[in-house]
């Protein structure tokens, strides 16, 4: 993790791995849309909140007509980069998560046609949300005679 924390600062991007390539077949598991998926989304999964997970890069704060503060904040994932707006309520309430470099779990229901940025809904730091949907853990050990 700090290597690839060191290839960010130098590079602006992450060059050998990225950090959500840990969680990668848990993801999967929760159906989490993927950056290079968006394009692709049906009408009908646009229709219903989708799951994203990336790691916050940038956060631009605005002050909308009414005086409400809302951002565009610009994440990544291991195969692209997309971006949210937040409005005041959940800028309010996910502000730690987003003034840092957490990877964070997203519940978005997506603007139609995916022209604009996905309308947010939820952020949740990925590793409380991951281990408080984890029911059943296996692990198997096999044991080697030599």
């Amino acid at each position: 993790m700090e290597k690839i924390a060191q290839e960010l600062e130098a590079f602006g991007f992450y060059l050998s791995a990225h950090p959500l390539d840990a969680y990668s077949g848990t993801l999967e598991a929760l159906n989490v849309v993927k950056a290079r998926d968006l394009e692709t989304l049906t009408a009908q999964q646009c229709a219903s909140p989708i799951r994203m997970a990336g790691t916050v890069g940038a956060k631009r704060e605005r002050v909308g007509k009414r005086g409400n503060k809302y951002a565009f904040v610009t994440l990544s994932d291991d195969t692209g980069s997309f971006e949210c707006m937040m409005f005041s309520e959940v800028l309010a309430a996910s502000r730690e998560l987003l003034d840092s470099e957490a990877a964070v779990l997203l519940t978005l229901m997506p603007r139609s046609r995916m022209k604009s940025a996905p309308a947010r809904q939820r952020v949740e730091d990925l590793d409380k949300a991951l281990s408080a949907r984890v029911r059943n853990l296996k692990v198997h050990v096999t044991p080697t005679c030599r």
